[in-house]
């Protein structure tokens, strides 16, 4: 048997489908433990005493909204994942939610078995990649390598004792910071260092989007501006 132990957090005011959601998880398997609250400041209570894996909430519900939810678990516990849940699905809500740090949205009525296979690739299925050192390369092709690769992951970039991170999300730069800037201008600051080291943290989402243009005219405009 399978040794990973995940826990999970459902927030919903809807008490049938969070033990609906609960059972379909821990039918086949042993692998998540299931924890249900009914509101969104029940949900931050609760994750103050408890750390777990990924957040399943819904977006209408008391107190704080599941919208908002988002946004807390982002900003307090960013290696949270999260899964925005709807009945009430618009395209504004779809981009709030994806803005705000969820990992994915999700309409109802759903088919359980959709959200379940969501949740294993989360969760459970092995990311399968290789690991090593690149030598007398530019910071542009490390960044245009890890937008090829469509990754959602944090390259904290370092030149002495300036510091600096680019966010990626599927494959976007989304935002930048180094020293006091952030956006573009950071990311062209760290772009002019002739030499650094990096370090990556795969599936680090940022709290905020400072950058909007897609990589490539990016990465063309700093390379022209250079």
């Amino acid at each position: 048997m399978v040794s990973i132990h995940k826990k999970i957090l459902i927030v919903d005011d809807e008490e049938d489908l969070t033990w609906s959601i609960a059972r379909s998880l821990t039918k086949d398997c042993k692998l998540f433990e299931i924890f249900c609250v009914n509101a969104g400041d029940k949900a931050l209570e609760f994750l103050s005493k408890t750390s777990v894996d990924l957040v399943i909430t819904d977006v209408r519900m008391p107190g704080i909204n599941g919208l908002d939810l988002v946004l807390e678990v982002r900003k307090r516990y960013p290696s949270i994942k999260i899964i925005v849940m709807t009945a009430y699905g618009t395209p504004e809500i779809e981009e709030q939610a994806d803005k705000r740090g969820a990992y994915h949205y999700i309409e109802k009525p759903f088919d359980i078995k959709n959200l379940k296979r969501l949740v294993y690739t989360n969760l459970i299925e092995p990311f399968e990649h290789f690991e090593g050192h690149l030598m007398n390369i530019r910071l542009r092709d490390v960044l245009s390598l890890y937008c090829i690769s469509q990754n959602t992951a944090a390259l904290n970039i370092s030149n002495g004792a300036d510091k600096g991170v680019v966010y990626f999300k599927g494959g976007e730069i989304v935002h930048a910071k180094c020293c006091n800037l952030s956006g573009e201008p950071a990311l062209r600051f760290m772009l002019n260092w002739k030499k650094g080291s990096f370090k990556t943290s795969l599936g680090s989402f940022p709290v905020q989007q400072t950058i909007s243009r897609d990589w490539q005219n990016l990465l063309m405009q700093s390379s022209v501006d250079n």
